[in-house]
């Protein structure tokens, strides 16, 4: 809560202002959902410390600052796993999951100055999940890429513009968590 704090103070001493809050932090364990013996404590822990307590803690830090500045905009990054319960590890999915009605409550305790929405992308391409799946990434992503009805998985950008079109979009848009994944959510 203090590093948080420090952050949003910071940033409005450089800034004169803080306006845009994207929260994009987040970490995982790799453990199939069957394997509840292998989940710790440690597990729970890291990843709703990090997925959750950190997103409330900073949203906390910038409240004053953003109704200061008259109004701003937060945008936590979420994931498909906190929508449909799939993805690398239950505790993960539970920790998406707790962040997308944390995005639905602070968008209510926030308003009307200060939006608050969340973005939730599917299979998306890069280190983090190459990184995870090793030699099982190529395979996956390409069945991901054949079942998905537009054909591609995410890529970086897309979750980028989804993200912009929050922050510059309609100022009614509030409490809401958008799927980026190429309609997988939808294929079944």
């Amino acid at each position: 809560d203090a590093d948080c704090r420090r952050r949003a103070e910071a940033t409005v001493k450089e800034f004169g202002r803080l306006d845009v809050l994207v929260q994009s932090a987040g970490v995982t364990s790799f453990i199939a959902h069957a394997d509840l013996d292998r989940v710790t404590d440690e597990d729970w822990d890291r990843i709703f410390g990090v997925n959750l307590k950190g997103a409330f803690h900073c949203a906390r830090a910038v409240r004053g600052p953003m109704l200061h500045a008259g109004g701003g905009a937060i945008v936590n990054v979420s994931s498909i796993a906190g929508v449909a319960g799939v993805g690398s590890s239950i505790p993960y999915c539970a920790s998406k999951a707790a962040l997308n009605n944390l995005t639905v409550t602070l968008a209510r305790a926030l308003a009307p100055k200060i939006r608050v929405n969340a973005v939730a992308p599917g299979f998306i391409t890069g280190r983090w999940l190459e990184g995870g799946l090793g030699a099982g990434y190529e395979p996956i992503k390409k069945a991901m890429e054949q079942r998905a009805p537009l054909q591609r998985v995410c890529e970086p950008e897309d979750v980028a513009e989804a993200i912009l079109g929050f922050v510059t979009g309609s100022d009614l848009v509030t409490g809401q968590v958008l799927v980026v994944d190429g309609g997988l959510l939808i294929a079944g």
